[in-house]
C-alpha cells in the first residue's frame, strides 16, 4: 500500500535537519526559506518503508504515518530480451486471474 507521510506541524531550523538525517530512505528532505531559514519537507513519501524511525523522540506530535488502503502498488517485471512486455503481461494476468475466479464461482453454485 502506499505510504502516506504528514508534517503535522511546521518544522523549521535545526530540527528540521535533524529530522531529515532521521530517515535511512530519504522521505524528507530541506527547503531553504530564505534569511537562512530552512524547513522540513516531505519529498518522497512512496519511499518511505514505516520504519517509524521519524516519530521517535521530540518529533513524535509532529509527524504522522499511515498507508493510503485503496492505493496498492505493484511491479511487473519480465525475464530479460524477448520477453513480453508488461502492458501485455499485465493483461494477460488478468485474463487467466478472470477465468480463475470464474470457475471458483461455477463451483460454488
Amino acid at each position: 500500500m502506499l505510504p502516506e507521510v504528514v508534517l503535522l506541524k511546521e518544522i523549521k531550523g535545526d530540527d528540521a535537519v535533524k529530522l531529515v538525517k532521521k530517515c535511512p530512505v530519504k522521505v524528507f528532505d530541506i527547503e531553504d526559506l530564505g534569511n537562512g531559514e530552512k524547513r522540513a519537507v516531505v519529498n518522497d513519501p512512496r519511499s518511505c518503508t514505516l520504519c517509524r524511525e521519524c516519530v521517535m523522540g521530540p518529533s513524535e506530535e509532529q509527524v504522522r504515518l499511515t498507508r493510503v488502503r485503496d492505493h496498492f502498488i505493484f511491479t511487473i517485471e519480465s525475464t530479460g530480451p524477448g520477453a513480453l512486455p508488461p502492458e501485455v503481461l499485465f493483461t494477460e494476468a488478468v485474463k487467466i486471474l478472470e477465468e480463475k475466479c470464474e470457475r471458483v464461482i461455477s463451483e460454488l453454485s
